[in-house]
C-alpha cells in the first residue's frame, strides 16, 4: 500500500504569502508618510510660530496669559464638577 505525501490544494493556498509590490511606493503614500512625520515632530507649528519676530516681553506676556487662562479654566471645571455632584448626590 502506497502512502501519498501530498497536502490538499486548499492548504497550499493558505500558505501563500502575498507578493510585495516591486519598486518605490506611489506618491500619495509617500506624501502621507511625510505629512505624518512632520506633524509628529512639530515642524509646522514651529515654522508658524517663528514666521514673525516676537519681542521677549511679548513672549513672556503670552506665557503668563496662558497660565492665567489655564488656572481660570481649571477653576471653572472644579465649580461645574461640584455643582454636578450636588445635583446628583443631594449634597
Amino acid at each position: 500500500m502506497k502512502k501519498f505525501n501530498r497536502t490538499p490544494q486548499r492548504q497550499k493556498e493558505w500558505d501563500r504569502k502575498p507578493k510585495k509590490p516591486s519598486g518605490p511606493p506611489p506618491f500619495d503614500v509617500l506624501m502621507r508618510r511625510f505629512k505624518k512625520k512632520v506633524e509628529r515632530d512639530g515642524i509646522i507649528a514651529e515654522v508658524r510660530e517663528r514666521r514673525y519676530y516676537e519681542k521677549p516681553c511679548a513672549k513672556r506676556q503670552k506665557k503668563m496669559n496662558g497660565w492665567k487662562r489655564k488656572i481660570k479654566i481649571d477653576k471653572i471645571r472644579e465649580e461645574q464638577a461640584l455643582e454636578a455632584y450636588k445635583r446628583t448626590n443631594r449634597y
